[in-house]
């Protein structure tokens, strides 16, 4: 009996840090602020960490929630 306890806490210590691994990054539509409107730039960033999310020198925004009207959260280049 004890072996089978360690056996599958041995197990689930493998598959939790395996799915560590495998962290999916949550990505938003990238924005450009112009005159207080969010315009859709029409790709993808991350809020990971990581370069700003640009296009060309402008530094692009995510939304803080789908209806929102604002842009104001800080984005990432999706790193591959």
């Amino acid at each position: 009996m004890p072996l089978a306890v360690a056996v599958l806490g041995i197990g689930g210590a493998f598959t939790t840090m395996s799915m560590a691994g495998n962290k999916v990054l949550d990505n938003r539509q990238a924005y450009q602020q112009i005159s207080g409107t969010c315009v859709d730039q029409g790709f993808m960033c991350q809020t990971e960490f990581g370069d700003v999310c640009k296009s060309g020198d402008i530094t692009l925004w995510g939304k803080p929630s789908l209806g929102a009207t604002t842009c104001t959260v800080p984005l990432y280049h999706i790193e591959q």
